[in-house]
């Protein structure tokens, strides 16, 4: 009884027009693997829509802010983005947390989306990552009357908005100097005052535009 059911399947096997069927499968499941794996791999590289993007200076602004987290939270809670870019080469993702003027929701947010939103024009740190070409090929563009960390800050708003896939990008500032070399890089680029000296008042809820 089992050798001619064996038999039977050993011909079907061995057939060619069964050979072909059975090519024509394993190429189907090749395709499908591949597919559902390309996916897969693109989608942990996505980037969710954002309605914008907001960067929070540190010394002067974030360490001077009075509402840092209500700011950092209405934000978050209108669907942007949010960030630091900051010229003070001592701060890194390691040790903000250490610092009392540090949002908690700010830091939190950066994590989730691995720092990508973090940037130091002081350490080379561009979207979270050691990046000191970039800062080189930007500053070979600058012209020699613009503050240099200013125009950094720029190109770390324009990259970072580029990844977000937004040109609706905020920068939160106190300083002047910084508040020029971003436009002098961009004109485009809005920057809010947010402390002194290019302000009188801290960053705050009052900061926020109407």
């Amino acid at each position: 009884m089992y050798y001619p059911l064996g038999l039977f399947f050993l011909t079907f096997i061995t057939s060619t027009n069964n050979k072909m069927i059975m090519i024509i499968l394993l190429l189907v499941l090749v395709f499908l693997i591949g597919f559902f794996t390309l996916n897969s791999y693109m989608d942990s590289f996505s980037v969710p829509l954002y309605n914008g993007l907001i960067l929070f200076d540190i010394d002067g602004t974030l360490t001077t802010g009075t509402e840092n987290e209500k700011v950092v939270q209405y934000y978050i809670d209108k669907g942007y983005a949010v960030g630091i870019a900051t010229a003070g080469a001592i701060y890194s993702p390691k040790n903000l947390l250490g610092y009392d003027w540090m949002p908690r929701n700010l830091y939190d947010w950066m994590k989730a989306n691995k720092f990508n939103t973090f940037n130091n024009v002081g350490s080379y740190i561009l979207k979270g990552k050691y990046d000191p070409e970039s800062y080189s090929k930007s500053m070979s563009l600058k012209p020699s009357s613009v503050f240099w960390p200013g125009w950094s800050k720029g190109m770390a708003m324009e990259s970072t908005g580029k990844l977000y896939e937004t040109t609706n990008i905020i920068l939160f500032d106190n300083d002047p100097s910084y508040i020029d070399g971003v436009h002098k890089y961009n004109k485009n680029l809005r920057v809010i005052c947010a402390g002194y000296p290019c302000g009188t008042d801290t960053l705050s809820m009052k900061s926020i535009p109407k």
